[in-house]
């Protein structure tokens, strides 16, 4: 497959704990295509918002708007 574009629409993580995250990241970040990611509900659990922010540098990560 080769995509324009990954859409990642969330759940990333099973309860939104900082391990979780790490590890989500570490795939995400091997991803080439331009890429959008929005947490979901269980991205939200525990202290999941600020590790999303945190670890998650840049949900819209070489996406050009515009």
């Amino acid at each position: 497959m080769q995509p324009d574009v990954t859409v990642v629409t969330g759940d990333i993580t099973e309860n939104g704990y900082y391990m979780e995250f790490e590890r989500a990241a570490w795939y995400l970040d091997n991803i080439e295509t331009p890429m959008i990611v929005v947490p979901g509900n269980h991205d939200a659990r525990h202290v999941g918002d600020q590790c999303f922010g945190e670890l998650i540098k840049n949900p819209f990560q070489h996406l050009k708007l515009g």
